[in-house]
Parts: structure tokens; C-alpha cells; sequence
């Protein structure tokens, strides 16, 4: 079993190596156009995350609250503004209680119960879904606020992992338990209590995560589970609607977003940015993200230029809507993958300008820390995106970083 998923995953690695680079493309001439939620022309540069609790876990000592304060602390030192982790699903309902809810169903009422359930004490008898626990994104979301740092969490994620359990395991939209239209009014319903609890310090949210390769995550990638829905282009539109439509509807004022892969033809990344920001689908989002790994299956040659590629090219796409880099990484090893820490500080530097110089109104880098250790399987590059060591000490990437948040503070 091991050896035919070390085959698959060479086998999905070589397809993105070949599919996933941009061309290089420079001297893109700024369009004029930028999003109604855009509050100021500061560029936006920062860090993605996954799992936040996860994060330093090489030190079983931390508790989440110096984790988080940790996380802070490290952010101010690459001198980034923002922070874009998962708020993870699960961990806020990590049941559901009603499997056969409808978008039509949902009220006011219930999204107000959601997203303040310490105003409600009779939950044993309640019928449509368990107490929601807040706790620790109320922990994250104060912390980073209040050191002047800003917020844009993914919301709704569709990574099996991060979905709520029914009958024992996470749910599946498409199932027997769980149709599409249930999975929509689940989505709907969660989405809307997010964005109202956190409406007085979270502006931009970013819907789903590279919904237009959900099917890949499906097989061969391994990470969603119901392959038919997740292959369905219109399932993919109505739930990215939805999401957007009730963040909204939980807070006006939201600035939505969602990351498009750039994985060349494999995953059709023109036709959904066209589609999801023209005709009927123009007001669903705001901001058009695109995730660029031109180094993800070899770290050399060192390619620096097809982020910025990649930035015009969703410019040429998103039908006047700005554009910033949801995700973009290069790790620091194996060696024997010609990847270094000398490399990755080149490889931030050249992107950083290339995508500043693209017009790109924002970068987030994947990610600030990750585990060190090629302990935990599949693609051993994956646990060495992080600027720091497990000793504590910052790679020289993390200065670099820095460096160019001073020198490109505004959008250009």
C-alpha cells in the first residue's frame, strides 16, 4: 500500500511541476480598478497558516495561548501586518446535529444562536445543532487584533479534515447523510455566525480554499472525500455564492476573497476566475487570490518570476477585481530535493518584488512555521516552508521578508 502511494504522489508531483509555472511576464500596466473593500492602498504582506494549534509543535510545553502570543511575536519579526489561518470547522461545531437542513431554512434566529451561544443556556433540547465553541478563535482573533495586526481567515474549507462529523465521520457533501443541498445550508448557516461574531474585527474573509482543484483534492491528492460533488463546476459556484452571500449577510461591510490555484490547464484556473467574477457570478467576489508553487516539486532551478506571471494573468481574467498571492512558498529541504535556506531567502525576495511589481495588492507566504521534521510522511518538503528552525534561531528568509515589507509598503 505504501509503495502504490509513493507512486501516486511522485506521479501527482511530476504532473504539477509540468503544469504549475507561469510565464514571466513584467511591465504590467496597472488597470485602475480596485475592490469597494479596499480600505487603504497599504500592500498587504503576510503569512498563511493551516492549523494554528499545530503550530511550534516541536515544544509540547506551549500551552495555545503562548502559541498564539508566540505566532505574534514572530509575525512582528518578518515585519508582517496580516495573518490568514483556517478558522477550522470542526473545531467550532465539531458535530452536526441536523443533517437535513436547507438553505430556505435558515433563520435569522439560528444564525444569531450560532454565533453567540453563550446568550443561550436551554442547548440539551435545542434541534438544530450543537453548542458552537468559540474559545479559541475568540483567543486568536483578540490576540492578533490587539497588537495591531490584522486578520483574513479561510472560512469554510472543504479539506475532509476540517469537516464537522455526522454518524461518525466527517461529513461528505453529495452522501447519503449529507446532499448538496444540505451540505449548502450547513455552509450557510456556519459562514454567517462567523462573520457576525467577529463583525467589530474581521474585515476580509477568504471563502473555501482552492475550490477550482477540489476534484484533485478528491484523487489523487487525497484530501476531500465526495467525488462527484466536488467535481461539480455548478456545486462549486452555489457554494462559493453561499459562503460569500452569508458572510455578508452576517457582515455588510465583508470584503470577500477566494485562492485559485495556478496549475496551468490541469486545473482550468482562467475559465473559474472568469467565470466567478462575470455575469451573474460578478458580485461574489471582491478580491481574486491565486496560489503559485512554481518550486513545489524541486527547488532548482530556482524560478522567481512566475508568481508575478501568474499575478497578471489573474489580472487579464478577473474582470477589473484586484488581485493578491493567497499562497506561495519554497521550503528549506531535503537536500537531496536541491533545496536550501539560501534559496528560499532568494526565491522571497524575487517573488515579493515580482508580484509588488505585477500590481498585486497583497502576498501571503505559506507558511511562518512548520513542523521541521520529515517525520510526518507524504511529500517531505511540506513540513520545511516555515522560516524557523526547530532551534528557535530565523532562517535568513525571514529578514528578507522583512526587508521588503519596508520597502514596498504601499501598493504600487
Amino acid at each position: 500500500m505504501k509503495t502504490r502511494r509513493n507512486i501516486l504522489l511522485v506521479i501527482t508531483a511530476s504532473l504539477f511541476l509540468l503544469v504549475t509555472a507561469c510565464p514571466d511576464i513584467s511591465n504590467f500596466n496597472d488597470k485602475g480598478n480596485k475592490s469597494r473593500g479596499l480600505l487603504s492602498q497599504n500592500m498587504i504582506w503576510g503569512f498563511a497558516s493551516y492549523n494554528v494549534k499545530g503550530v511550534y509543535d516541536w515544544d509540547s510545553s506551549l500551552t495555545l495561548e503562548e502559541r498564539v502570543d508566540r505566532v505574534i511575536v514572530d509575525l512582528k519579526a518578518a515585519g508582517a501586518k496580516w495573518y490568514r489561518p483556517n478558522f477550522i470547522w470542526i473545531d467550532i461545531e465539531p458535530e452536526i446535529k441536523r443533517p437535513d437542513m436547507t438553505r430556505d431554512s435558515i433563520t435569522w434566529s439560528m444564525i444569531s444562536r450560532y454565533a453567540y451561544p453563550e446568550n443561550y443556556s436551554d442547548w440539551t433540547a435545542y434541534p438544530d445543532f450543537y453548542r458552537p465553541d468559540w474559545d479559541f478563535y475568540d483567543l486568536l482573533v483578540s490576540r492578533i487584533i490587539s497588537e495591531g495586526l490584522n486578520i483574513w481567515p479561510v472560512i469554510c474549507n472543504g479539506d475532509s479534515k476540517q469537516l464537522p462529523l455526522y454518524n461518525g465521520h466527517n461529513i461528505i457533501p453529495g452522501s447519503g447523510d449529507i446532499s448538496k443541498e444540505n451540505y449548502l445550508a450547513l455552509t450557510k448557516l456556519h459562514s454567517a455566525a462567523v462573520a457576525l461574531r467577529y463583525h467589530n474585527d474581521i474585515q476580509y474573509y477568504q471563502a473555501e480554499n482552492e475550490l477550482n482543484c477540489a476534484g484533485l483534492q478528491v484523487w489523487p491528492w487525497l484530501a476531500r472525500n465526495g467525488y462527484e460533488a466536488w467535481n461539480d463546476w455548478d456545486f462549486q459556484t452555489n457554494l462559493l455564492r453561499t459562503i460569500a452571500d452569508s458572510i455578508r449577510n452576517g457582515d455588510s461591510d465583508a470584503v470577500i476573497s477566494t485562492n485559485i490555484v495556478a496549475l496551468g490547464a490541469v486545473c482550468d484556473w482562467h475559465s473559474h476566475i472568469d467565470d466567478w467574477t462575470s455575469g451573474e457570478n460578478q458580485t461574489i467576489l471582491d478580491i481574486v487570490g491565486i496560489d503559485s508553487y512554481p518550486n513545489y516539486v524541486t527547488g532548482w532551478p530556482l524560478d522567481t518570476h512566475s508568481v508575478g506571471g501568474c499575478v497578471q494573468e489573474a489580472y487579464e481574467h478577473s474582470n477589473g477585481k484586484p488581485v493578491i498571492v493567497s499562497e506561495t512558498g519554497y521550503p528549506t529541504s531535503p537536500w537531496w530535493l536541491y533545496y536550501t535556506e539560501s534559496r528560499q531567502k532568494t526565491y522571497v525576495k524575487e517573488n515579493m518584488e515580482d508580484a509588488w511589481d505585477n500590481n498585486a495588492i497583497g502576498f501571503f507566504y505559506y507558511r511562518l512555521v512548520t513542523r521541521e521534521s520529515s517525520s510526518s510522511g507524504g511529500f517531505p518538503q511540506e513540513n520545511y516552508w516555515g522560516f524557523i528552525r526547530k532551534n528557535n534561531s530565523y532562517k535568513p528568509a525571514l529578514a528578507t521578508f522583512r526587508d521588503k515589507t519596508l520597502e514596498h509598503p504601499l501598493i504600487k
